[in-house]
């Protein structure tokens, strides 16, 4: 499995003031946004996924991670007893979320 990279995901009350602060004041650009969420980063490459809350209940990934074969990854993940679901996010890609030993919720996705 290669992993391409790993965006983490920053939960904020309102994408607008978020991206002013991230992309005017600190200078990143924004990247790309779904609706739901906007991307920001530096050199090309997405850094950071904003995403509001919205109705207060936290949906989002704490982080993804990208990857060359999806099925392989979730076969592997499944084989080992590791509960996980099968959703997609705002955007339509097909996304496994599970849970770190930790708690952390990770979304796994090949784009």
């Amino acid at each position: 499995m290669t992993v391409h990279r790993s965006v983490p995901h920053v939960v904020v009350d309102d994408l607008d003031d978020a991206e002013a602060f991230y992309v005017g004041l600190l200078g990143m650009r924004a990247e790309r946004g779904d609706g739901v969420r906007r991307f920001v980063g530096a050199g090309g490459a997405s850094v950071v996924a904003l995403a509001e809350t919205g109705d207060g209940i936290l949906w989002e990934a704490d982080f993804a991670i990208e990857v060359d074969d999806f099925d392989a990854v979730r076969a592997r993940v499944a084989g080992c007893g590791v509960r996980s679901v099968v959703t997609q996010d705002a955007g339509g890609t097909a996304r496994f979320l599970l849970r770190d030993p930790d708690g952390y919720l990770v979304a796994v996705c090949q784009r």
